[in-house]
Formats: structure tokens, C-alpha cells, sequence
């Protein structure tokens, strides 16, 4: 293909009616965007991030926002603009990702591997359940919102995490402490995820026999 000017340039991308995911938990309810559909969105990033990293790839800037919903389509996983190859001992060399899904080991620029994905799923995990920002209710000893440099910090250096809402399925807390451990080695890999999310979802029979 060929053209004369730039602004011919268009980019088609697939359209989901629902829009991402950050805007999606903002105007609903634990009563409009029930369990099973928020296990069902779980349940498509995992798998989206099992297709990634199976090619060797690492998306690295997994957040509400890049989760694209649609009501026929189900969950989509988008932007790539950070998504690197997988090389072992990298570090990061920009400032790639949202620091309220960020790992620690990228907060501090050690090597990383693809589970800095699976710990921005657990901060997503945990969105699916308050519907709000990560943190969003993370004060200091004076009561005071938390700046984004002394929030890194605490994420860094104390392990603060965010948190899933009261009432939420204690397996799914489980889970998404699971994914935000300190530990890299610690958290698990997609297929665990899949296979935890897709257990415990047959069990209220809400994954169909052939998934």
C-alpha cells in the first residue's frame, strides 16, 4: 500500500460495545455487574495473558482500561504499545505501565518476568471486586490520601496491596493475594489462574462442560 499524506493513515480496530473495563465498574453496581459476569471477564484476561505468554511475550501494562468488554464478544485484552518479548533478566528501560497495576520488582527496575502480569491481574481481580481505582482508600497515619510516590513506596518497601471488598468469595481474595505477592516465583502463572477461576466456577455451574 501506498499514500501521499499522512493524515490518510486510519487504523480499524474491533469495536466492544461495553467499552474497557474501568469505565464499565464505574456506572455499575455489584447488582448490574453481578458475580458471575465479573468471574467471566476474570476468567478471558486470564486466558488472553495464557495466550501471551505462550508466545513469549509480556503485555506489561495490564489495567482496567486496557480490558475491553463486549455483551457478545465477552472480555478482549488491548494495547500493546508496551508489550515487550520475554528476555530473560530484563529490566525496565522507560517508564512503561500504570504504577497502581505495577509490580514492585518494575517499580524498582529489578529483572522481571511475565508474572508482572499476573500481579497487575491481581490488582484487577481486586477492582472486578470494590469497582474502584486500586487504593483508592489508602491514608496515612494522619487519615490523609496517599501521594502517588509515598503509595509506591508503601507498595515497594511495606507490601501494601489493594483490596477486595467485604463480602467478596474468600477464594477469589485468596487469588488475587496470590497474584500480588512480592514474590515473583510466588504468584502463580495463567494456567493456575485459569484452572482456580474455571473450578470454582463450575462449582456454582456457571462454566459450561465444554470450557
Amino acid at each position: 500500500a501506498t499514500w501521499t499524506h499522512p493524515t490518510n493513515l486510519q487504523a480499524v480496530l474491533e469495536y466492544m460495545n461495553l467499552g474497557d473495563l474501568r469505565q464499565f465498574l464505574a456506572r455499575t453496581t455489584n447488582y448490574t455487574f453481578g458475580w458471575p459476569s465479573k468471574l467471566e471477564c476474570a476468567l478471558g484476561t486470564a486466558e488472553a495473558l495464557f495466550y501471551l505468554h505462550s508466545q513469549d511475550m509480556i503485555h506489561r501494562d495490564l489495567k482496567s482500561r486496557n480490558i475491553l468488554l463486549d455483551a457478545a464478544k465477552g472480555t478482549k485484552l488491548g494495547d500493546f504499545g508496551s508489550s515487550k518479548e520475554i528476555v530473560v533478566g530484563a529490566t525496565m528501560t522507560a517508564a512503561v505501565g500504570t504504577f497502581r497495576w505495577m509490580a514492585p520488582e518494575m517499580l524498582v527496575f529489578k529483572a522481571y518476568t511475565s508474572a508482572v502480569d499476573i500481579y497487575s491481574l491481581g490488582v484487577v481481580l481486586t477492582e472486578l471486586s470494590t469497582h474502584e481505582l486500586p487504593f483508592a482508600n489508602a491514608r496515612d497515619a494522619q487519615g490523609r490520601v496517599l501521594e502517588d510516590e509515598a503509595l509506591a513506596r508503601r507498595v515497594i518497601h511495606n507490601h501494601l496491596r489493594p483490596t477486595c471488598a467485604n463480602g467478596c468469595p474468600q477464594w477469589f481474595q485468596s487469588l488475587a493475594g496470590r497474584c500480588m505477592a512480592a514474590e515473583p516465583l510466588d504468584r502463580p502463572a495463567a494456567p493456575e489462574v485459569i484452572y482456580i477461576l474455571k473450578s470454582n466456577m463450575r462449582q456454582s455451574g456457571k462454566v459450561s462442560s465444554g470450557s
